[in-house]
C-alpha cells in the first residue's frame, strides 16, 4: 500500500507510538509534515478531526480516451525534448563556468566507498536522537550560518567519529545527497512529492569542528546558487521520458549484478533536514512528544540521516541497512556530543565576525588508533 498507520500500546507511563509508514511517490519531507500538522490539534480538548464524505474527482476516462492520450503523448515527445535540449545545454555550458571557478556544488560519483555504499538488502537497522533548537540556533547566530549548516556539521562530525572508531574514516570527505523542498518554485500543480536535490561535502576529513562548519557554509552557499540556477522541474522532465518498466528493469539489474559495490560511489548518504510544527501538538487529547522521521535508502547509499523540528527540538532519525550499519544509534548518539563540542568551540573562539572558512592546508584526519 501506499501507506500504512501501525498503533503501539504498552509503553511505560501509558505513552503510545504511533508508527505511520508512506511511499515517497505520495509526499516527500514538507507534504508529510504537513500532513502531520493536519491530523494533530493544538490543544487536548480540540475536537476531533472531522473527515467528509469522500467526492468523485472528475469523471473516469474510458478506454479510448485513454488510448488517445497516450498516442498524443507520444507524438508530442520529440517536441517536448526539443524544449528541453536548449536550456539543458546552456545548464552544462553554465556548470563547467562554476566548476572552473570553484563554485559549482559538488559532484556526484566522486565519493569515498564506505561500508554502507553497496548493494543493500531488506533489513533495516534505526537509531534515534534529540538536541535543542535553541543550542543549534546559538551556534548558527555566533557564526553567521544557518541552521542547516549546523545540521551537516554535526552529522559531519558524528560520521567522522564513527567512522574512526570502526577504522574506515576515508582520507577524503564523505558526500551527502541533501534533498530540497521545491513547492515554491515549481510549475506543477499535480502531485505532493515536490523535491530537488543538491550535493555537498560534509568536511569529514577536518577535524576541526569550526573549521568543518565554515567549510559547509561556503559549500553550502555554492551549492544552493548553483542548484538555485537549475529549473525545479528539468530533472522530472528529463525523468518523464525514459518508460516506468524499462527504468524498473534496469534498477532490478543494477541490484542483481551487485553494480552497487563495483561502480564509483554516486554520493555516501542521504542527509535530510525537514521543517516541523514550531509549537506542541496533539494528537486525540495526547501530547506529541516527540516525531522521529525515517527516510528512504538506497543501493549504494545504504545510510539516510533525516532531522525534524518540533517545538523547539530537533529530532534526529538514522535508518540503515541493517548488514552493513548494524548500530545506527551509535551513530546518532554522537550528535549531542558534537554539538556540545561545537558551542564551546565558538565559545572559546568569541567570535566577532561570521564564521569564514580559513584558506591554507587542511588538517590530516587523526590516525586510526
Amino acid at each position: 500500500p501506499l501507506w500504512e498507520m501501525w498503533v503501539i500500546e504498552g509503553y511505560a507511563d501509558g505513552r503510545v507510538v504511533v508508527f505511520s509508514k508512506m511511499h515517497h511517490a505520495t509526499v516527500d519531507g514538507v507534504s508529510g509534515s504537513n500532513l502531520i500538522s493536519h491530523l494533530c490539534s493544538l490543544s487536548p480538548t480540540d475536537a476531533p478531526l472531522q473527515l467528509e464524505e469522500p467526492q468523485p474527482h472528475g469523471r473516469e476516462a474510458g478506454p479510448m480516451e485513454l488510448l488517445g492520450r497516450g498516442v498524443l503523448t507520444n507524438l508530442t515527445k520529440p517536441v517536448a525534448v526539443a524544449k528541453l535540449v536548449s536550456p539543458t545545454t546552456q545548464l552544462v555550458s553554465k556548470t563547467v563556468g562554476r566548476a572552473r571557478a570553484g563554485t559549482a556544488m559538488a559532484a556526484p560519483l566522486t565519493a569515498p566507498r564506505t561500508s554502507f555504499n553497496g548493494t543493500i538488502t531488506g533489513h533495516r537497522s534505526i537509531g534515534f536522537v534529540d538536541i535543542d533548537l535553541e543550542d543549534v540556533r546559538e551556534v548558527k547566530n555566533a557564526t553567521g550560518t544557518t541552521v542547516n549548516d549546523v545540521v551537516l556539521a554535526l552529522a559531519g562530525g558524528a560520521l567522522r567519529s564513527y567512522l574512526l572508531d570502526r577504522g574506515e574514516l576515508p582520507d577524503e570527505s564523505l558526500l551527502a545527497t541533501v534533498p530540497v523542498s521545491v513547492h515554491s518554485s515549481t510549475r506543477r500543480t499535480s502531485g505532493a512529492n515536490k523535491v530537488s536535490a543538491l550535493f555537498t561535502k560534509l568536511a569529514t576529513d577536518l577535524e576541526d569542528p569550526l573549521e568543518r562548519l565554515a567549510e559547509l557554509s561556503e559549500r553550502n552557499r555554492h551549492a544552493k546558487d548553483h542548484h538555485n540556477a537549475i529549473s525545479a522541474d528539468s530533472l522530472q522532465d528529463w525523468a518523464e521520458f525514459a518508460a516506468p518498466r524499462t527504468f524498473g528493469l534496469a534498477v532490478r539489474a543494477y541490484a542483481g549484478l551487485g553494480l552497487a559495490d563495483r561502480l564509483p560511489v554516486a554520493h555516501n548518504l542521504v542527509i535530510s533536514n525537514v521543517p516541523g510544527p514550531p509549537v506542541p501538538l496533539y494528537l486525540c487529547g495526547a501530547r506529541i512528544e516527540a516525531l522521529y522521521p525515517l527516510g528512504p535508502v538506497f543501493h549504494g547509499a545504504g545510510l539516510n540521516l533525516t532531522v525534524l523540528s518540533n517545538a523547539g527540538q530537533l529530532h534526529v532519525g538514522a535508518i540503515a541497512c541493517r548488514e552493513s550499519v548494524p548500530d545506527p544509534d551509535a551513530l546518532v548518539q554522537r550528535f549531542p556530543a558534537e554539538l556540545a563540542t561545537l558551542k564551546a568551540a565558538v565559545a572559546a573562539k568569541d567570535l566577532a565576525v561570521p564564521l569564514r572558512r580559513r584558506r591554507g592546508p587542511r588538517a590530516k584526519a587523526a590516525p586510526d588508533a
